[in-house]
């Protein structure tokens, strides 16, 4: 009589299930799959990076310290300080009752006006008379700065210090008034002065390099100047796109947090590269030209990612990582639910048939006309099936629930891909069949080690300790690798934890600094072959093993 394998494989899912411990886990992880989308929006509200909880409050009482020890001095030079840190003082009271996000307009400002009053403080004590040897025992002080002030005429030293006074005073006038519009109208009068200038310069700098060619000095200061003017340029159209479209930052909406972002952006993309003796200098476990490979590399990301910020601005299209809606929900957990189900898996796998041994429930098992490889292949679907459906579960409840939360139309807002062709439109489904493809490998991988370990060592508790630590401790694995070793190359190790990994984007970034290169193909390609080679040993071995020893 040939025993099907259907049957088998139904057997083995029943007898899995009636377990209490790993039903009970399979339902808790599909039920709380519907919390992600309630939590984040009806309970847990964003948390703002309160400046006043990290720094203000020792600022604060450092300061007033200082405040009431020069509080009835008589010397010029500390009256001088004393209005100082009175300002000082201020500005960080600013900070402590705005409770300002540093993200925020408002934060950039506080900071300006800061910046403003120690430039003010060093002009203050330099007309004191103070020397530029006794200036330094003031705290912390710009030297570069300070050289240019001593360097000035009388009349440029005045003309520099009404700038900055009439500079603390605009931006007074903004904190107060808490006028984003004024702020920008600000931002964008004082652009267009700078590209002025910055534009006489080029001219004047082209003038004298005709007389001289060769003159390097000129050169890199017309480099940097045309540098300059495209990044004042950058920053002047987001001021005027946030006056145009009536950008409200007390609302931090989408658009809001995606100019913030495309501001940090443009300042990323022109920092400039590192000198190779700079460079050298750092002791790091690759080349220079490795180093200059990937900060072009990361440049290109980055104007990838501006482009796709624009887009998203001019067509009126969310991105999930600024908005609130479903989308959001979905991307930022569906990889948080690969991790439990991986959990989960190794639980059945690595018990699925040392469990057999243990209970000697093996030879009952094999009493049945079936091949060993039979029952052997079934035990293995039967763990990939329970897993896949607690996973498919889980995604199903997820997009559900985050779709009651956010509304069903947001699902069909389309995700912005940088592609060949431009910025492509997507659906979120279809953006996430890669990640879905590579993490499920990493899944098959893990299963395979540790249903391999289960059938070989005959010992739940080495197969699965010892996938959860490979798992867990595959790309900390990598990091060590990439400190100790130069030029690691290319290594698929990292990718053995996939989900892991796309929740920690940075890592990668971190690995490929270092040295590390990766190939994700490659490494899938990898990860599907060791699975096979350990599936076939398994079985090999099953079928020859002596059961009653």
């Amino acid at each position: 009589m040939k025993c099907k394998l259907l049957p088998l494989i139904y057997n083995e899912i029943t007898k899995q299930l009636k377990k209490i411990s790993i039903f009970l886990i399979i339902i808790l992880i599909v039920l709380s799959a519907f919390l992600p989308a309630f939590l984040t929006n009806y309970v847990f509200k964003p948390i703002e990076d309160d400046y006043y909880r990290l720094y203000s409050q020792g600022n604060i009482v450092r300061l007033q310290e200082l405040v009431n020890k020069l509080n009835n001095v008589t010397n010029v030079k500390d009256k001088v300080l004393l209005d100082f840190y009175k300002a000082e003082l201020s500005v960080e009271n600013l900070f402590k009752d705005k409770k300002v996000p540093k993200d925020n307009w408002y934060y950039n400002s506080i900071n300006a006006y800061k910046n403003c009053m120690i430039k003010l403080k060093l002009l203050n004590l330099v007309e004191s008379g103070i020397s530029k040897e006794d200036i330094f025992e003031y705290g912390e002080i710009d030297s570069v700065y300070i050289s240019k002030i001593y360097s000035l005429s009388s009349e440029n030293f005045e003309e520099e210090k009404s700038s900055y006074i009439k500079f603390s005073e605009d931006f007074k006038k903004i904190l107060d008034d808490e006028d984003y519009l004024l702020y920008l109208n600000y931002n964008i009068k004082n652009t267009d002065e700078n590209l002025n200038k910055l534009n006489e310069e080029i001219k004047l700098n082209e003038k004298e390099l005709e007389k001289d060619p060769g003159n390097k000095d000129l050169i890199m200061n017309i480099e940097s100047s045309k540098k300059n003017i495209n990044f004042l340029n950058n920053n002047k159209n987001i001021y005027e796109f946030s006056i145009k479209n009536k950008i409200d930052p007390r609302n931090r909406d989408w658009k809001y947090k995606n100019l913030m972002n495309t501001t940090s952006l443009y300042f990323d993309y022109d920092t400039d590269l590192e000198s190779e003796e700079i460079f050298n200098s750092y002791n790091l476990n690759y080349s220079y030209d490795q180093h200059k490979k990937i900060f072009e590399e990361e440049r290109t990301q980055i104007k990838n990612q501006i482009d796709i910020n624009w887009y998203s601005l001019n067509n009126d299209i969310p991105q999930p990582k600024f908005n609130n809606d479903s989308r959001n929900i979905i991307l930022k957990y569906i990889e948080i639910y690969f991790i439990f189900v991986i959990f989960v898996g190794i639980l059945i796998a690595g018990s699925i048939v040392s469990s057999e041994f243990s209970k000697d429930t093996i030879k009952i098992l094999l009493i049945k006309p079936v091949s060993r490889s039979k029952v052997l292949f079934s035990k293995f679907l039967s763990v990939l099936i329970i897993s896949f459906t607690t996973l498919f579960l889980s995604m199903i409840v997820l997009i559900l629930s985050s779709m009651i939360v956010y509304g069903f139309n947001t699902i069909s807002i389309p995700i912005l891909i940088n592609s060949l062709n431009g910025i492509q439109e997507t659906s979120i489904f279809l953006h996430m069949i890669p990640n879905f493809i590579y993490s499920s490998i990493s899944l098959l991988f893990i299963l395979s080690l540790s249903f391999s370990l289960s059938t070989l060592s005959k010992n739940t508790s080495i197969a699965v300790s010892l996938p959860i630590s490979i798992y867990f401790g595959s790309y900390l694995f990598t990091t060590f690798l990439v400190d100790h070793i130069n030029n690691l190359g290319i290594t698929f190790i990292p990718f053995i934890s996939q989900s892991l990994l796309n929740t920690q984007k940075s890592l990668l970034l971190y690995l490929s600094r270092n040295g590390a290169l990766f190939n994700q193909n490659f490494a899938s390609l990898q990860l599907i072959i060791l699975s096979i080679i350990l599936l076939t040993i398994s079985f090999i071995v099953f079928n020859k093993k002596d059961i009653k020893n």
